[in-house]
């Protein structure tokens, strides 16, 4: 059965009405992951699969767990050589990652039948497999594995989120889904408009206390507009229990008061400036259609004379700005004999008012962040005309949907500017770029990664630069709050603030040390080029940064870049990969009775 991916996570949290509170589904809510170290140890110790591991595969590990699955997510360190010399394709490197997969069952607790490939690519220097757990053709949600091959010769990084299901487990459900959508509806006041409707059917692993427990379940979206909720439900297949409750839209919460027009300025008051519009829908009256290139010029051949009317919309094979207050702007022109030529430019938003300055720069904003993320992360592809809805009749936020990719802003009020403008924009389709890769696993990772993009594109630290007025922002990555972010209480984007502030600061070290534009480059590289992986948590992200700096498979020995980026992370409270001075090898001694006569143990050791 092919899945219908929906997760959310929200920009700002937002105050809800009585209504849409006593309209939310009661239910669970997947808490933030943490880290305790206590319980870190604990699992380490007695993870049978990755002591079996360490048993046989030799070298110095590291290994982070999901503590509420007890699962393996990340295991680094000096690497598995498995090419005695650099590996140049992706079939060679797949390979080798079939070969660790097959070689080292006892980390997957899925029997390897049940994991299917769902990416194989290059990312850097990192070739990167993932495989999905499926149980007779259902998939177990965020059950996958992951391999990360390195061009030098070694297997980077090994982690698995998959797990045993038992012998008797069936795929047979007891209710309907109907009946689902009957419980996830249940209390709520449906009205025109209103929606609930059952999308997927798949196996939920229930996490807790380290354990995965497995339930036959059915994805619920529940799109009620009247009450401002908008839910993803997880339903029991069996008992109609509600499994967990994840928000349905990616908001952004941010408050303050402007009434000035959208712009391509970082500041919300400049005045619009005439810049071309790429991507945009030119229509020839009596000739036909085309699409604006780069440089906003359009050109259509024709045996006509001429002249002609010409219209052009903000729509086309990119985007469709669409605004739910005022009309949609068009630009509008009659041909002239320009040197045997038909010549006519069109202007959008001659007039500049809230509601037309939006769609405008709407449409300048996206290709500006879809064309910087294409070219950040090569393997990146963006969606076809995807929504940018504008002048939304609410205030003080905006949001990207995952039900169909949008992003979405508000109209000014409420003490807010309208939110369609720069950093703003930024952040929204980063959350879509963070979708776009297997799905948002973390909301604060998510956060963090909006931020970053708006960081990055910008080459500057503040998202939401004078949103409450003059000198006021949202967020920067000039930030104090460090991991584990204890004081935030779980609040995503608190949290998210050590990982952006962890780029931001790795960004500043690397300008320092490399000059700007290079320094800028590889943060570029090292944290956007992060995405593809997916990682499930903000501190396997982190790690993550350090094996794209990898050169070698090892992290036991350092990176290139080591320096600049353990100061950003330890300043952000993280833990960077720990380098080895020295590490012992070993061949494991049989068992024996024998307390009488010396042993020998055979270690390999090296500086």
């Amino acid at each position: 059965m092919t899945q219908k991916i929906v997760i959310s996570c929200t920009l700002a949290s937002i105050a809800l009405t009585s209504l849409a509170a006593a309209q939310a589904t009661s239910g669970p809510r997947r808490a933030e992951p943490v880290d305790n170290a206590a319980v870190q140890r604990a699992l380490e110790q007695s993870h049978a699969g990755y002591q079996a591991f360490l048993a046989r595969s030799g070298g110095a590990w590291a290994v982070h767990f999901d503590e509420a699955a007890g699962t393996p997510d990340s295991i680094v360190g000096s690497g598995l050589q498995i090419s005695s010399g650099p590996i140049g394709s992706l079939s060679e490197a797949a390979a080798a990652a079939a070969e660790t997969l097959a070689k080292y069952p006892e980390l997957w607790g899925a029997p390897i039948g049940d994991l299917h490939p769902i990416q194989a690519e290059k990312v850097n220097r990192i070739y990167v497999f993932t495989w999905q757990q499926r149980f007779q053709g259902l998939d177990v949600r965020g059950a996958t594995v992951q391999i990360q091959v390195h061009e030098a010769g070694r297997v980077s990084s090994i982690g698995a989120t998959s797990f045993a299901l038992p012998a008797d487990f069936s795929r047979m459900p007891s209710l309907s889904a109907d009946q689902a959508v009957a419980s996830a509806s249940a209390g709520k006041r449906l009205v025109a408009g209103d929606s609930v409707e059952a999308t997927d059917f798949l196996v939920y692993a229930k996490r807790a206390l380290g354990t995965s427990t497995p339930a036959l379940a059915y994805r619920v979206a529940v799109n009620q507009p009247s009450a401002k909720n908008w839910e993803i439900v997880f339903v029991d297949a069996n008992d109609g229990s509600i499994l967990e409750v994840a928000p349905g839209r990616y908001y952004t919460d941010v408050k303050g008061q402007v009434t000035g027009l959208s712009n391509t300025s970082l500041l919300p008051l400049t005045a619009p400036v005439q810049v071309p519009l790429a991507n945009v829908t030119v229509n020839v009256a009596g000739v036909g259609s085309t699409i604006t290139d780069v440089n906003g010029n359009y050109l259509l051949t024709t045996a006509q004379a001429g002249p002609f009317s010409v219209t052009a919309t903000l729509d086309g094979p990119t985007f469709d700005v669409t605004p739910l207050q005022g009309a949609a702007i068009t630009a509008n022109g009659t041909t002239s004999n320009i040197g045997g030529a038909q010549v006519a430019d069109l202007l959008f938003n001659p007039a500049p008012s809230q509601f037309t300055s939006s769609q405008s720069t709407g449409a300048y904003l996206h290709n500006f962040i879809r064309t910087y993320a294409q070219a950040k992360i090569p393997s990146f592809v963006p969606w076809a005309g995807q929504d940018v809805n504008v002048n939304l009749n609410d205030t003080c936020n905006a949001y990207y949907d995952p039900a169909d990719n949008s992003v979405n802003f508000f109209a000014s009020g409420g003490g807010c500017v309208n939110t369609a403008y720069s950093t703003v924009f930024y952040h929204e389709f980063g959350h879509g770029v963070d979708d776009r890769f297997g799905g948002i696993t973390s909301g604060s990772l998510s956060e963090a990664i909006g931020d970053i993009f708006s960081m990055y594109s910008t080459d500057q630290p503040i998202n939401g630069q004078d949103f409450f007025g003059p000198g006021t922002i949202i967020r920067t990555g000039l930030n104090n709050t460090t991991w584990p972010a204890s004081s935030c209480g779980g609040e995503v984007h608190c949290v998210g603030e050590t990982y952006m502030g962890y780029a931001w600061r790795a960004r500043v070290n690397l300008g320092n040390s490399l000059g700007s534009a290079a320094g800028l480059a590889l943060a570029e590289q090292l944290f956007l080029g992060a995405l593809p992986f997916n990682n499930s948590s903000i501190t396997t992200s982190v790690t993550q940064t350090f094996l794209n700096d990898d050169n070698d498979g090892d992290l036991t020995n350092g990176t290139p870049h080591y320096a600049d980026l353990a100061a950003a992370a330890t300043v952000k409270g993280f833990t960077p990969p720990q380098i080895l001075t020295i590490a012992i090898a070993h061949t494991a001694h049989p068992d024996t009775f024998n307390q009488t006569q010396p042993l020998a143990i055979y270690a390999t050791v090296r500086s």
